[in-house]
């Protein structure tokens, strides 16, 4: 008899063009695939650590989408030991990798979220320019995917205003699908 890993939503994206040569099914933010693959394997060629849009595979999803580097935490902190991922430390992550890399957020719980940024830790690390060599290969193209207008807001806890902004993946039908909201 047939016994399935698991019978839940396993919580996909509709197949559409999240880049790359072919349509992909997006890993949603509590999907059972992410990190429920085999590393052996998806660092082994012919996949050589990438998923099917040549991101860099931080952890070993099953699929051909990997979900990326993971937000999952709303504290903004710079912990290596703490067991979880802040945007900050994504940043960090994917200036250090050389490819192209994505971040995504992977948190649950509430219907918003509030990252408020930590004044004592300055601002956000600048993105590198995609042709900036990281250990003589460049540093590629960095796509962060947020969770929407309505759902994450990202506080710099400041007076000033003038330093709202919007990061949106324009090639989801050029709308800002996946928004995220940066306010002072």
């Amino acid at each position: 008899t047939f016994t399935p890993a698991f019978t839940a939503d396993p919580l996909l994206g509709p197949l559409q063009n999240n880049g790359g040569p072919t349509f992909t099914m997006a890993l949603l933010p509590g999907s059972v695939a992410i990190a429920a693959g085999n590393s052996t394997i998806s660092n082994a060629s012919p996949v050589s650590g990438l998923d099917q849009r040549g991101i860099n595979r931080t952890t070993s999803d099953i699929g051909a989408y990997s979900f990326g580097i993971q937000v999952t935490t709303t504290a903004d902190t710079v912990n290596s030991t703490d067991g979880v991922t802040s945007l900050r430390e994504a940043i960090t992550l994917a200036n250090t990798t050389p490819g192209n890399d994505g971040i995504s957020f992977n948190l649950t719980g509430a219907s918003t979220y509030t990252i408020t940024l930590d004044s004592t830790l300055g601002a956000l690390p600048t993105i590198l320019d995609a042709t900036t060599l990281i250990n003589g290969a460049p540093r590629g193209n960095l796509t962060i995917n947020g969770l929407g207008a309505s759902s994450l807001i990202i506080s710099a806890n400041t007076a000033d205003s003038t330093r709202d902004f919007s990061i949106f993946n324009p090639l989801v039908s050029q709308m800002p699908t996946s928004l995220i909201i940066l306010q002072a």
